[in-house]
C-alpha cells in the first residue's frame, strides 16, 4: 500500500494530541527528577529521542486505527443516515454547527463500532489512547461517555462503558435522523441545542 501525502499530513495531525496526553507526565517526572532528586537527565538528547520516537509510535497506533477500525463505524452511521446526511452538512451555513453535527456522526460510528471492538476485545491500551483524544466537541456532547470510562479507569469494571455505547448508538441514531427531519432553517439551532444538552424532540434522548 503506498502511504499517500494525505496520510502524512493524518500522522502529523494526531501528533498534537499525543503531546497533550504526555504532557502532564513529563511535567512531573521533570519536576521529581530536577527538583525533588536534584540530578539533571544523564542523557538528554537520548532521552528526547525516546520520547519523540514513543509519540510518533502511539501516532501510528492512532493512525492505524482509523485506517482498519474506524472506518466501519462510519460506513455503518454512513448506511444509517444515507445520503441526506452529507446533503444537510453541505447545507449548513456556521462552521460552529458543522462541527457539532460532524460530531454527532462520529459519536454515532464511535458507539456503532469503535468502543464495542475496543471492549469486546478488551484492548485496554487502545481504549485509553481514544478516550485520551477525545475531541472537545464529543467530550461536550457525550459526557456520559467520559464519565463512564473514568468509572472503568478507577474500578476496572467495562459494565457503564457498554452501556455507554448502547446508550449512545439509540441517542445519536435518533438525534440524527430527529436533525435530517427539521426543516433547514431550524436545524441551525437546533444544533447550537445540543450544546446546550437539548434534546431535537421529545424521542430523540432515550434517557429523558
Amino acid at each position: 500500500m503506498v502511504f499517500q501525502r494525505s496520510d502524512t499530513v493524518g500522522l502529523l495531525l494526531k501528533v498534537t494530541p499525543t503531546v497533550r496526553v504526555f504532557e502532564p507526565i513529563v511535567a512531573v517526572v521533570a519536576v521529581f527528577q530536577l527538583a525533588v532528586l536534584r540530578t539533571s537527565f544523564p542523557d538528554l538528547g537520548t532521552t528526547l529521542a525516546g520520547l519523540a520516537a514513543v509519540l510518533v509510535g502511539l501516532a501510528l497506533f492512532v493512525r492505524g486505527l482509523e485506517l482498519a477500525l474506524f472506518p466501519l463505524g462510519e460506513a455503518m452511521a454512513g448506511e444509517l443516515l444515507g445520503e441526506a446526511w452529507e446533503e444537510m452538512l453541505a447545507s449548513v451555513a456556521s462552521p460552529r454547527s458543522e462541527v457539532v453535527a460532524r460530531a454527532m456522526r462520529d459519536l454515532l460510528a464511535d458507539c456503532l463500532s469503535t468502543l464495542p471492538t475496543l471492549l469486546q476485545r478488551e484492548n485496554l491500551p487502545a481504549l485509553h489512547f481514544h478516550f485520551a483524544t477525545y475531541d472537545a466537541p464529543r467530550r461536550q456532547l457525550f459526557p456520559q461517555a467520559l464519565e463512564a470510562y473514568e468509572h472503568f479507569v478507577r474500578t476496572g469494571a467495562l459494565e457503564r462503558l457498554w452501556h455507554a455505547a448502547h446508550e449512545g448508538k439509540e441517542r445519536w441514531l435518533a438525534q440524527a435522523r430527529a436533525l435530517l427531519a427539521l426543516e433547514p432553517a431550524a436545524r441551525e439551532s437546533a444544533l447550537s441545542a445540543l450544546l446546550e444538552d437539548n434534546p431535537l424532540s421529545a424521542d430523540a434522548d432515550p434517557g429523558h
